[in-house]
């Protein structure tokens, strides 16, 4: 009997391993999973292991502040994030007067806990690793469940930048406000959250990852719904991030046609064409081939 225990035990870690990998193994099939490989005592584990160790250290409320603040949550009466940016103090180095990250190293923040965890197989660490991401996807989740019904082009939107004016009025059809905050990165900021929240999804295989994830690709597709094909151009020579790579993983993904075709529109033509050839030929059948 108490082989058959540990039979079933080891049925059950397999199990799981394998279900842990299933959208990393889509996305990249090329490539052995992260579950696949195992470091031997060394300096390469060292480092894992000292990553973890500084991955577990952060403050991870202090992460969340952008988040909570630009959803509104922290001024709602109530809440229980109410006065959440007075208890939690955005990180200064990120978020000056003059200019702003904010937001953006929580996407990467998500990133490198979902990597740990795949990583890992000491499964005491993974628990920790798991539970802090867990508690990271639902505070964001209340913030994204706080745009639903907006009907301004900020329904899905996840964001730490206090320039939420600037995709209200992409949604609006007026690039004058992103043009004024252009020089702050705003899609480079948008495109860690989304590469966040797919890897949280594809590393650590959590359903709600996968749930916000989505969601930040809808909005990512409707915010330029009402762009012509040339104010997108103007707006990418200001500033393009890396929407397109992690719009072209949720067409993977989902295989949702409408995430190709945005990935293509949120493709800087200038560059394309550069790779092209000065005759410039590739432009018309990129966007609507």
């Amino acid at each position: 009997m108490k082989n058959h225990w540990k039979t079933v035990a080891l049925f059950l870690a397999l199990t799981t391993w394998a279900v842990d990998s299933r959208a990393q193994s889509e996305l990249y099939p090329e490539h052995f999973d992260l579950e696949e490989v195992s470091l031997l005592d060394g300096p390469l584990k060292n480092a894992m292991e000292i990553n973890i160790d500084l991955l577990l250290k952060y403050d991870t409320d202090r992460l969340l502040t952008p988040f909570v603040r630009q959803s509104g949550l922290s001024n709602q009466s109530g809440s229980k994030y109410y006065n959440w940016t007075v208890k939690y103090p955005t990180f200064s180095n990120w978020g000056l007067s003059s200019w702003s990250l904010e937001g953006h190293v929580g996407g990467h923040y998500l990133t490198a806990l979902a990597l740990a965890y795949a990583a890992t197989d000491d499964v005491a660490v993974r628990e920790q690793l798991k539970t802090r991401l867990d508690y990271m996807l639902n505070v964001l989740k209340d913030c994204q469940d706080a745009y639903a019904g907006n009907q301004q082009g900020m329904e899905g939107f996840l964001g730490g930048q206090p320039i939420n004016q600037i995709w209200t009025g992409l949604y609006a059809g007026n690039l004058a406000p992103f043009k004024q905050y252009g020089g702050w990165v705003p899609f480079y900021c948008s495109h860690k959250v989304l590469a966040g929240l797919r890897d949280a999804w594809i590393y650590a295989d959590s359903e709600l990852a996968k749930e916000l994830y989505r969601g930040l690709c809808d909005w990512s597709v409707n915010l330029i719904s009402n762009l012509t094909d040339a104010q997108m151009q103007d707006i990418l020579g200001w500033e393009h991030g890396g929407m397109n790579e992690t719009l072209v993983d949720a067409y993977r993904l989902f295989n949702e046609q409408k995430y190709l075709t945005a990935a293509k529109r949120y493709s800087h033509l200038y560059e394309i064409n550069g790779m092209q050839g000065a005759e410039g030929k590739y432009s018309t059948t990129f966007l609507n081939g």
